[in-house]
Order: C-alpha cells, then structure tokens, then sequence
C-alpha cells in the first residue's frame, strides 16, 4: 500500500463509476451543466491566449495594433463572462464535482495551453480569475469581498456534495 499516492488513489477511484455504468456516466455529462460551463471557460481562455499572441506580436502604434486591442479586449470580457458562469454553476453529480476539481488543478498546474505556443502561452494561477458576489462581505466594513475563482469553486463542490447527499 506504500507504493500508492494519494493521486494515484483518487484517480482510480474517479475512474471506477464510468467503467462500472458507462451509461450513467454518460447521462451525467449530459445532464450536468458544469460540463458544458468548463469547456465554454477553457475555450474562452484559449481564445483569450490566441488574441494575446496576436496582439503581442503586432506593431505598435498602427491600426493593426489597434483592431488587435479590440479583439483582446473583447477576449477578455468573454473570459469573465466564462470565469462568473464557472464560478456560479453548481455541479449536479458526482462525475461534475470530479470533472471540475480536476479542470481547476489543469488550470492551476499550466496544463491549459495554445497548441501553436504552448511554452510562452499557458494557464497559470495568477490569471484564474476572481468574482465578487454581494452575499460575502468583509466582516469589519461590510463591502463585497473580491475572492480568487477557487474559492467559488471549493464553495460549490461544497454546496453540490451537500445537495448530493441530501439525495442519497
């Protein structure tokens, strides 16, 4: 048993639900919006990536650069309109809970990458994003607090495994 990592343990079990019921693992893909809120994120930070390349590469001062910063800038808002559904939608099954957790470390660990540039254009944790939402205020001078996307995604695996055991 020493030679098993913790990693290697939650992988395994991770696997074990599609492989026993791959109908049901498929159902739950299908029924769980957090699927279709990660690609709709990782697209959004690839597209983010894509601009960014472009605008970086482009001449500045001309009217390429320019159009550049629009298309970057338009990037951008798509990127947090992604990052609020991300840190907004509750996962519905256990298969999102995992498929989540694990987007969340990829991010984390630079795995997202531009296929064309993968060494200079990369996920990283500073970049994950942060939401404020009104409900979680400074406890001293009562202002919304703007919080890390993590921290919205540890709340809603938090509030999913709770309605999921409420279920079973």
């Amino acid at each position: 048993m020493s030679n098993l990592s913790r990693r290697s343990l939650v992988t395994s079990a991770a696997a074990l639900p599609a492989l026993a019921v791959p109908a049901v693992a498929i159902a739950s893909i299908e029924l769980d919006p957090i699927f279709a809120t990660i690609a709709a994120h990782r697209e959004a930070e690839l597209r983010k990536m894509r601009t960014g390349r472009v605008h970086f590469r482009t001449e500045w001062g001309t009217p390429e650069e320019d159009a550049a910063q629009v298309a970057l800038s338009a990037a951008y808002e798509v990127l947090h309109d992604a990052e609020c559904d991300l840190g907004n939608t509750l996962p519905t099954t256990l298969a999102g809970i995992i498929a989540l957790l694990a987007y969340a470390e990829e991010y984390h660990v630079q795995a997202i990458e531009l296929p064309e540039d993968p060494i200079q254009w990369h996920s990283h944790h500073d970049f994950f994003g942060t939401l404020v939402d009104d409900e979680v205020r400074d406890r001293f001078n009562g202002e919304p607090i703007k919080l890390p996307l993590t921290f919205w995604i540890m709340r809603n695996v938090r509030e999913a495994l709770q309605t999921l055991a409420v279920q079973s």
